[in-house]
């Protein structure tokens, strides 16, 4: 059982679990760590794996109904959409499996950045100026990066370095890209308003 985000982020998160038993605040065990589910809601008032299946939920039927209220108006369009709610699946789930991102590798073979050959790094960086190269960079980081999630079977149990070393990388692309797409929201609207 190979674990998705919503179960790292309960185990090393809201419980502060890094191997072996955890324990939460109160003395309850949540998981042996070989279990998969976690068992708070004696303790916190709310079972975790209800409220992140609730978050995945929500989230994957605002996209959707964003999807259906405003229509992608071409083609490419559609496809780049696409890519959000298996994105928010993938991120969402308890239980990840590296097969899972074989939906969405080629839609981000796609769109990748293109480098011209013999640019070396200086190609590499005009690449990523491009809007939306970094989340797409990301995610092609992710497709690769999640094959570390093999490492379960040497111990049998997440290993932490692995879950940082898929994880980190995505979220630090798409955190950046959120902010260069907000910084240029920003300079649009001051422009305007002067």
């Amino acid at each position: 059982d190979h674990v998705g985000f919503g179960e790292f982020v309960t185990r090393q998160v809201v419980i502060g679990n890094h191997g072996g038993n955890a324990t939460l605040p109160g003395g309850c065990d949540a998981f042996d760590a070989g279990d998969s589910v976690v068992n708070s809601d004696q303790d916190l008032g709310l079972d975790p794996n209800r409220a992140l299946l609730l978050l995945m939920l929500v989230a994957l039927g605002g996209i959707a109904l964003w999807m259906v209220l405003r229509p992608a108006p071409d083609g490419e369009t559609a496809v780049r959409r696409s890519i959000w709610l298996i994105g928010a699946y993938t991120l969402l789930t308890q239980n990840l499996f590296s097969w899972y991102l074989l939906w969405m590798l080629p839609l981000v073979a796609i769109f990748l950045p293109s480098v011209p050959l013999g640019q070396g790094l200086a190609g590499i960086r005009d690449a990523l100026r491009v809007p939306g190269s970094l989340a797409w960079t990301g995610w092609w980081l992710f497709c690769g990066l999640i094959g570390l999630s093999y490492s379960f079977f040497i111990v049998w149990r997440p290993a932490p370095w692995a879950l940082w070393a898929q994880y980190l990388p995505l979220y630090l692309l798409l955190i950046a890209e959120a902010a260069r797409w907000l910084l240029a929201r920003r300079q649009l609207t001051t422009a305007r308003a002067t």
